[in-house]
């Protein structure tokens, strides 16, 4: 996992352990409520999941999603999962008190808990190498307005060719000359994704 991902709100998430230390303490030191609320956080955890894999349009490929759901769940992403937001640092945490905290988190602070878990999966589901083609402009036009770039593009046609550009903030990054605009298109979002240009 990157060490650095300025655009995750990791201070406010880090804030909230700090300011709620004592009820997660509490709730992994009573065995039942441990187990009760663990779930509940996981489950919370697995439809955040599922909401970006909507969102992006992805559930199109099956495969795919069911790759990301594997990832995201699996012990090495949520061991280090726990490593970002530093809650090893708090109850000598073991994997469920993650959960634990997402359930706190999704109960107190619904807008942060939605929007780290959106771009935090957003982030990794584009490192994974097989992202489906079709779905690059979505995750493209998703990634812009989560940092808050504009993303426009343009496109002309003459005679001979056709020409799309892809631009940033009014700034042009992204050019291409073909014959067929949807081919065009396709190229220059994959190739700004790839370029890790967003």
């Amino acid at each position: 996992m990157a060490k650095k991902l300025y655009h995750l709100p990791l201070q406010q998430i880090k804030n909230f352990e700090a300011s709620n230390k004592s009820a997660i303490c509490s709730l992994v030191s009573d065995n039942k409520k441990l187990e009760y609320y663990k779930r509940i956080g996981k489950s919370y955890y697995i439809l955040a999941i599922q909401n970006s894999i909507l969102i992006l349009n992805i559930q199109k490929d099956i495969n795919y999603a069911l790759k990301l759901l594997n990832f995201f769940e699996s012990q090495k992403f949520v061991e280090e999962l726990m490593e970002l937001v530093e809650l090893k640092s708090i109850c000598k945490a073991k994997r469920e008190y993650l959960y634990i905290l997402l359930y706190l988190l999704k109960r107190d602070k619904e807008e942060l808990f939605d929007n780290f878990l959106h771009q935090l999966f957003m982030h990794y589901s584009l490192s994974l190498r097989d992202t489906p083609k079709q779905d690059a402009k979505t995750i493209a036009k998703e990634l812009a307005k989560l940092k808050n770039i504009t993303l426009k593009e343009s496109f002309r046609d003459d005679k001979a060719k056709t020409y799309f550009r892809l631009l940033l903030d009014g700034k042009v990054v992204i050019e291409k000359e073909g014959k067929f605009i949807k081919k065009l298109r396709k190229e220059a979002y994959r190739e700004l994704l790839d370029l890790k240009l967003l």
